[in-house]
């Protein structure tokens, strides 16, 4: 199954959980898969911005999977995009598009969608009107127009909020 690893948005939903299906059915048999999911909220993100969020998680992420018994100090870090890791971590290789050419980015997106997926499904049950289900929280057309209708809720980011 983990040969079909590529960038998650590229992936169809279903072959997403396959995927993180395995890596639970991994985890119980034989082998193991140490993975940390970290988020912020809304109301973080626009207090202290995108990018300070996506270090704060990173710098969370990887303390947590230290708490889980892997040497960070010792580990390669592999980061998608142009992120870094503190600098505390020295192993670390940033790639460009490394969501598609390396299998360990690629199952860190899969895991992460397939998170934010399964929350965007929950939080369309407490706000049916946005359906959250459909379209993620991206900022589709019907999305923004039900944005307008309805106004903002607490899982919206106000900063986004401002361009509609």
């Amino acid at each position: 199954k983990f040969s079909a690893l590529r960038d998650s948005k590229k992936m169809t939903a279903k072959k997403r959980a396959e995927i993180v299906q395995e890596v639970f059915i991994l985890n119980k048999t034989k082998s193991e898969i140490i993975f940390e999911i970290k988020k912020c909220s809304a109301k973080e993100i626009d207090k202290i911005g995108i990018s300070k969020c996506i270090k704060k998680c990173i710098a969370e992420g990887l303390k947590g999977l230290e708490k889980k018994g892997i040497d960070g100090g010792n580990s390669e870090v592999r980061l998608d995009g142009a992120l870094r890791a503190p600098s505390t971590y020295p192993h670390q290789k940033t790639i460009i598009r490394g969501d598609n050419s390396e299998k360990i980015i690629s199952l860190a997106s899969v895991l992460a969608k397939v998170y934010r997926d399964n929350l965007m499904t929950k939080l369309n049950k407490k706000f049916p009107q946005y359906n959250f289900a459909q379209n993620k929280g991206y900022g589709t057309k019907a999305h923004i127009q039900a944005i307008k209708k309805y106004g903002q809720t607490s899982e919206h980011r106000k900063t986004f909020c401002t361009r509609i």
